[in-house]
């Protein structure tokens, strides 16, 4: 059976399932300092971005004083909660995969 070779597009839905306000930044490539647009989520909010399948994205998602770099690549629709990606335990060292599907989520040293 031939498979499509045409580009395609697919969602990633950031969630709020917790209490505080929570950040969302674009990063323009994996190095912390290059950061562009934010959205602020408040609690129980959503956005769902638009996304190239098969291509990395880099965000940084920020919190309480807390924050992680998540890069995405996906080829499917996929959901990313904020107490997933900041309830997991992980290091600058090594990265980890939370319980969502095609993320990587890197912890980010200092305050937000």
């Amino acid at each position: 059976m031939p498979t499509s070779t045409l580009p395609f597009e697919v969602l990633l839905e950031f969630t709020n399932d917790t209490s505080s306000a929570a950040t969302v930044q674009l990063m323009r490539g994996e190095s912390d300092a290059s950061g562009g647009p934010s959205i602020l989520l408040q609690r129980g909010e959503n956005v769902s971005l638009v996304l190239s399948a098969g291509s990395t994205y880099h965000y940084r998602l920020r919190q309480s004083g807390r924050q992680a770099r998540i890069s995405v690549k996906t080829w499917q629709d996929t959901q990313c909660s904020v107490a997933k990606v900041l309830g997991g335990h992980y290091t600058r060292e090594e990265a980890w995969i939370p319980q969502v599907q095609c993320v990587t989520v890197t912890c980010l040293d200092g305050d937000t």
